[in-house]
């Protein structure tokens, strides 16, 4: 699912550290105490997040408080990520799930993409850039219309990106991954006509054709390094992060 997770960090490695607090969100029986690095805890908990402490996974369901500018403790209310089972969408909004095929192809690795996550953080052309806007606008409003930490429990509706389907790049696939300085290809698994592209410093992943790529995709996207920049201005494309509702050129 296309959650936040946070991590446990090195003791020592940043000054700034936050005291969290977990509380069983079924027992109410304390969990722990963690001092966390700022930087690696949510500025508002508004959203599905998973907190990974040791060898559990916890799925945050409350916050107190859920901003945490100036504060220096959180309580975190948590149940085990792979038992809490609840109605709701885990992501604001998704794209139509790709083609399937059952033989796999060549590859030297492979990604295991779940359906909602799929082109959640998608690179498209600068000239459609109305158009995404007005689907971020769309997808902000949803984000914002959450009071609290209420959407760390999920959402009520789900946005289906209908409009962008048809949004292709007619990239060289060879020349792209000579321009990334690629180390290794790779496919999705389960995904017909996938690929997937690793450099030093991001996870590529799309569809392509007849050795072009159509859509093209990032597994993650931390920060925009300058690999990244020289994508978006050589291919004159911006980075779509749908789940929230932003647009990174």
């Amino acid at each position: 699912m296309k959650i936040l997770a946070v991590y446990e960090g090195i003791v020592g490695l940043f000054p700034k550290k936050i005291l969290v607090t977990l509380i069983h969100a079924v027992n109410g029986n304390k969990v722990g105490e963690y001092k966390m690095g700022r930087e690696q805890l949510p500025e508002v908990f508004n959203r599905p997040t998973i907190l990974d402490m040791g060898d559990r996974s916890w799925r945050i369901v409350k916050a107190n408080p859920f901003v945490l500018e100036g504060v220096k403790k959180v309580t975190l209310h948590v149940a085990e990520a792979d038992v809490f089972v609840q109605e709701k969408f885990m992501v604001p909004t998704k794209s139509f799930p790709p083609s399937v095929f059952m033989e796999a192809p060549p590859g030297n690795f492979v990604f295991n993409i779940p359906p909602e996550d799929w082109r959640q953080l998608e690179f498209l052309p600068v000239a459609q850039l109305e158009l995404i806007q007005e689907k971020t606008a769309i997808i902000e409003g949803m984000l914002e219309a959450m009071e609290g930490d209420a959407g760390l429990l999920g959402y009520d509706t789900i946005y289906e990106r209908e409009e962008i389907e048809g949004a292709v790049l007619n990239i060289p696939f060879d020349e792209f991954f000579q321009f990334v300085n690629g180390v290794e290809k790779g496919w999705v698994e389960g995904v017909a006509d996938s690929f997937v592209i690793r450099s030093e410093n991001y996870q590529y992943y799309g569809i392509v054709k007849e050795n072009v790529i159509l859509n093209l995709c990032l597994l993650e996207f931390d920060s925009a390094e300058d690999e990244f920049a020289g994508v978006v201005e050589k291919y004159e494309l911006l980075l779509a992060d749908w789940c929230s509702g932003k647009i990174i050129f």
